[in-house]
């Protein structure tokens, strides 16, 4: 029994509205989400609202009364009724197998990146969060440019071959640019090498 404004009864854009059960073993005084105080009936109820949100808020405050057979449904313009909390018969704070992963992070809030660290990207300057693919690829960036020996780094020629600054003399100018050629080409094989194992 609920004597107050609803807040609005569905939505003007969808014309759309949302509904919760429950079943209670006696008459209790709850709050409603939309403002004011309503009173339960003893067995089966039923309320409306225009939000799903505001349904989950009312199925927190059941819990606290140790009421858990509440569910939720949207129901279309059209009359079409969606059943959709717990939508898998568990409540989403509680592990359940085979439940597919939704919106899941794989790291802590503290590894979100600074707003600083978006720029160039789409999130930058945007109020939500970034996805977690983005923000992977933040870090890494930001790891690679704190890494500054490997940031450029240059192949290293194999020095055996090569001809010391002291000994330039002793060869010839078309000797010494051979040499150096060789030992060139010596790391581009190698680096040949390297790609081709790694596919």
């Amino acid at each position: 029994m609920f004597e107050g404004g609803t807040g609005g009864y569905m939505s003007r854009s969808t014309r759309e509205r949302h509904a919760i059960t429950w079943t209670s073993k006696e008459q209790i005084k709850f709050e409603m989400p939309t403002g004011g105080y309503a009173i339960m009936n003893k067995g089966e109820n039923l309320c409306y609202f225009r939000k799903k949100e505001q349904c989950i808020a009312l199925g927190k405050q059941l819990r606290k009364m140790k009421i858990e057979n509440y569910k939720i449904y949207r129901l279309k313009k059209d009359g079409t009724v969606i059943f959709m909390h717990p939508a898998d018969g568990v409540f989403p704070e509680k592990v359940n197998k085979g439940r597919v992963q939704v919106n899941g992070r794989p790291f802590t809030i503290r590894s979100n990146p600074q707003q600083s660290e978006l720029k160039w990207t789409k999130y930058h300057m945007k109020s939500y969060e970034a996805d977690p693919l983005t923000t992977l690829f933040i870090k890494a960036r930001c790891m690679a440019f704190v890494d500054v020996p490997n940031l450029f780094a240059l192949p290293q020629p194999n020095m055996d071959e090569l001809v010391p600054v002291e000994e330039v003399d002793k060869y010839t100018k078309q000797e010494y640019t051979t040499r150096l050629m060789e030992a060139l080409k010596r790391v581009q094989d190698d680096r040949k090498e390297k790609e081709a194992k790694s596919l």
